[in-house]
């Protein structure tokens, strides 16, 4: 239920001119071809804090958990997602493509009023909603509204766990939101609230799980998805053995915040991939001082666009270069770059084309 919160977490947005209580509305969807990385955060020094008008949320102090890099979140068509995943879900016009350890496809569907989460779905695990998940709807402040679910959960194991929940969303809270990178007015918060019961049988063990989960999220107008979330999850499992007195596990109750750390938009982010070029390293992966790359064309490019990131987000440069038909060698400089994993996007306006790659 993690990877749905926060699938929730990144489309929940908001729009509206700047005064006083601002509007969510669902306009402010993260555009297609916009990607983000959202990165979990030490939670000892995050709070909540208060609802109600004119608030002030100082998240300046908030810091990487150490040891965890930032998973990137790509906003696409379901139609640029593998044909095998968008099809377990046709009513969808919207899709995520999440970057963790294996790759993730989230499909929603997007309305004039209101957003609804349809499932995940990867070559290991598939989540289906049956009755769907409208996770957002238009809202003025103090509104809100209750929303129940259903789904299955397949993980390929031959046990499959079905799940029905509720959720209550409310729009609690407007004012300044502090950052890091900023400060921000006429921040929204969304509180979230819902129930879930899981439940599967196989060799006479029966399992029943029960989650309640609180969300909290901070949304401010033209961002590229939220900006804060600080959630609370409390599990007790119970499994029913035959013959012997059910065995409760109470999970307790734990936090956790996740804060986007870095976004683009515009032409690095178009979800086609970029026809005609094939890229490989000319030198050496990890490299040291120099990255070159081959890059052979069908066609001259007169401005390829190169673009070069870290895991986070952060842009270190960006060149044109003119490529021709056949082979064309690049070399980027790289001894200032600090040792580890980065990216190079490359574009001609069109499509798109990244390679990960690593700094020693």
């Amino acid at each position: 239920m993690k990877k749905s919160t926060l699938f929730f977490a990144l489309l929940a947005l908001f729009a509206g001119p700047l005064v006083a209580q601002p509007t969510l509305q669902m306009n402010v969807l993260p555009d297609i071809g916009t990607t983000v990385w959202l990165q979990e955060a030490d939670t000892n020094s995050v709070t909540q804090g208060n609802a109600g008008p004119n608030q002030t949320w100082n998240f300046t102090g908030i810091q990487a958990l150490s040891g965890t890099p930032a998973t990137q979140y790509l906003y696409l068509a379901p139609s640029s997602t593998p044909a095998q995943f968008a099809s377990a879900f046709p009513a969808a016009n919207y899709a995520v493509k999440i970057n963790i350890d294996t790759i993730v496809y989230g499909y929603a569907k997007k309305e004039a009023n209101q957003y609804s989460f349809l499932g995940i779905k990867n070559a290991f695990i598939a989540q289906v909603f049956s009755n769907t998940d409208i996770q957002l709807k238009n809202l003025l402040y103090n509104g809100s509204f209750q929303d129940d679910f259903t789904n299955t959960s397949d993980a390929g194991t031959g046990v499959i766990f079905y799940g029905k929940g509720s959720r209550t969303v409310s729009y609690d809270g407007y004012g300044t939101l502090q950052m890091p990178g900023g400060t921000f007015q006429n921040a929204i918060r969304i509180k979230s609230v819902s129930l879930q019961i899981d439940s599967a049988e196989f060799s006479g063990l029966k399992i029943i799980s029960e989650t309640d989960i609180t969300t909290y999220d901070w949304f401010v107008a033209n961002q590229p998805g939220v900006l804060v979330s600080v959630y609370y999850t409390h599990t007790v499992s119970t499994n029913y053995f035959p013959g012997f007195p059910p065995q409760v596990s109470d999970l307790g109750t734990t936090k956790a915040a996740y804060y986007l750390s870095g976004s683009t938009t515009g032409t690095f982010d178009r979800p086609r991939e970029l026809q005609g070029l094939a890229v490989s390293f000319a030198g050496p992966n990890p490299a040291t001082d120099q990255l070159a790359l081959k890059i052979t064309a069908e066609k001259s490019i007169p401005e390829l666009k190169v673009m070069m990131t870290d895991i986070s987000g952060r842009v270190f440069e960006t060149r044109s270069v003119a490529t021709f038909p056949g082979e064309n060698i690049l070399t980027l400089e790289i001894g200032d770059l600090p040792a580890g994993a980065y990216f190079l996007t490359l574009t001609d306006g069109e499509g798109l084309k990244t390679i990960p790659w690593q700094k020693l």
